[in-house]
């Protein structure tokens, strides 16, 4: 493979090359992007040739299919051999003229990272919460426990409605003929008192008895993908059907037994809630000292605008992330939308906001690594495919690479290794909050 720099098609953040492959050189290339494509559109092999599948599947297309992945596999050499930062995934110019065994000449163009530079190298300095898991936090996660753990039954005699009390209600809430997906059940026990409702469910409750059923009208403020109070008109209806009580658990060793697995009695109960709770609060912490690193680092960027398309890629990368995840939990986009209380518009928004910020801290990582000097190790390239795909990573690496995308994962490998040194090297303060805030966040 040969390559030389277009000066004249390339521009600060945009580097241009021409390059050219003999035939005997992408002709073995090739035939791997044959089988490859052929299994990711799932051809019998044992049938059908490769090349005869794609012709089936692309038809007169299947030749720029196949040269498509060419360019993308010669490029991301390119890209290694350069070093060139690439941000977004190359574009091509040429692909159409790719005939199999003739010397083949495409123009790739890579967009290109800048190299910014921080206002400080630094150790962060973190404030992060801690947590004493004392008696007192422990005898109010068990006594919550039991709560939790209690059952509801009618309570035939009651009559009245208070705060605190459990009651078996339905509630329908539309807005503007839409239904409010949180704030409607069909015969769901709630807790007077609970925040799982606005107050004025609280308030109408107290005046109902079982059996009364009452319509009504409210406005709710609530603040926007923007941060602004956006006031609201709702029409609820709302039935109680009987009200409920729970059934008192009497905490002893054989309650224990029968309950809590790991644990034979009330003193290993508590041994056992204590260790879940030092665990808890040490993922948290973790996870809390990621996040202000990252988001303290990232204030020292200097400042510099970048075009939308980047931007647009960074938001298009976390579109793809929340679709699979959507996907594995049997999700809807609409559902989760109505969860949130947002529409599209303001899911993509707030999508685009998070994108600018995701991009912001990778380059800010990068500025870390080149002022360390780091370099990308065997080691660093595996924690990178365990992040991807755990225990798929030979297969993952497979992908990236008949896909022309290994320049992304040794962009995510020195982002992870400068990540690490940033929270190896973090100057964190821990404070302990109140106890009460512990049990909370437990």
């Amino acid at each position: 493979m040969e390559y030389k720099f277009l000066e004249e098609k390339s521009d600060k953040l945009q580097k241009a090359y021409e390059i050219t492959v003999e035939a005997e050189e992408y002709e073995p290339i090739v035939d791997n992007i044959y089988g490859f494509l052929a299994i990711q559109i799932g051809v019998d092999l044992t049938n059908m040739s490769p090349e005869d599948g794609l012709k089936i599947r692309y038809g007169d297309k299947y030749a720029f299919e196949v040269a498509k992945c060419l360019c993308e596999e010669l490029t991301d050499k390119l890209i290694e051999q350069e070093g060139i930062p690439a941000a977004m995934v190359p574009s091509y110019e040429g692909i159409e003229d790719f005939h199999r065994g003739e010397t083949f000449t495409f123009t790739a163009i890579v967009d290109t990272k800048p190299e910014l530079t921080l206002s400080s190298y630094d150790p962060v300095e973190l404030m992060i919460p801690d947590y004493d898991i004392t008696d007192k936090v422990i005898d109010d996660y068990i006594a919550k426990e039991l709560d939790d753990k209690a059952k509801l039954e009618r309570d035939e005699e009651a009559t009245k409605v208070t705060d605190g009390t459990y009651v078996l209600i339905s509630v329908d809430t539309k807005k503007y003929t839409m239904q409010v997906g949180p704030l409607c059940a069909k015969e769901a026990p709630y807790k007077v008192g609970d925040p799982d409702l606005p107050d004025i469910y609280d308030e109408k409750l107290k005046a109902m008895k079982p059996g009364d059923v009452l319509e009504f009208e409210f406005d709710i403020t609530s603040k926007n993908f923007l941060n602004m109070d956006v006031t609201e008109h709702m029409k609820s209806r709302l039935e109680l059907h009987s009200i409920l009580k729970k059934e008192k658990v009497v905490l002893d060793d054989e309650w224990v037994k029968k309950n809590v697995p790991g644990a034979h009695d009330i003193k290993s109960y508590r041994e056992v809630v204590r260790k879940n709770l030092n665990m808890q609060g040490e993922e948290q912490k973790h996870r809390m000292i990621e996040q202000s690193a990252m988001s303290t680092l990232s204030k020292r960027l200097e400042e510099y605008e970048l075009p939308a398309e980047y931007y647009e890629f960074s938001r298009a990368g976390l579109l793809q992330n929340m679709s699979a995840a959507f996907e594995k939990s049997g999700m809807t986009a609409d559902e989760f939308y109505e969860r949130q209380g947002i529409n599209r518009d303001q899911f993509m928004i707030q999508m685009l906001v998070r994108g600018r910020q995701v991009l912001h801290e990778g380059l800010a990582l990068e500025s870390l690594a080149r002022k360390l000097g780091l370099e990308i190790e065997e080691d660093d390239i595996n924690r990178a495919l365990s992040q991807i795909a755990p225990g798929d990573e030979p297969d993952a690496r497979k992908m990236l690479e008949m896909n022309g995308r290994l320049y992304q994962l040794r962009e995510m490998a020195i982002r992870l290794k400068a990540r690490r040194h940033l929270i190896e090297n973090a100057k964190i303060t821990y404070v302990v909050p109140d106890e009460v805030a512990a049990v909370k966040n437990a």
